[in-house]
């Protein structure tokens, strides 16, 4: 039984070990598209108060105005 867990121990090092990463900053950014309401609140106050450049994060907020422009159309083949 020890045998088997011995390369599951192993192989959970390595990835371990791989997933740590130095202090590189990463350029890329997230962009949200949000509408006009209460969940977009959030976003909008830790943008207003730098929350999202404080911890390095490039964030982009686009905003629309119906669910027409969001939605992207899709036209039939």
């Amino acid at each position: 039984m020890k045998r088997f867990n011995v390369p599951f121990i192993l192989l959970g090092i390595i990835i371990l070990i791989s997933s740590c990463s130095s202090n590189k900053k990463n350029e890329e950014s997230i962009t949200f598209g949000v509408m006009s309401s209460m969940d977009y609140l959030p976003l909008a106050v830790a943008e207003r108060e730098g929350y999202f450049t404080k911890h390095g994060i490039t964030v982009k907020i686009q905003k629309f105005l119906s669910a027409n422009e969001r939605t992207p159309q899709y036209k039939a083949a």
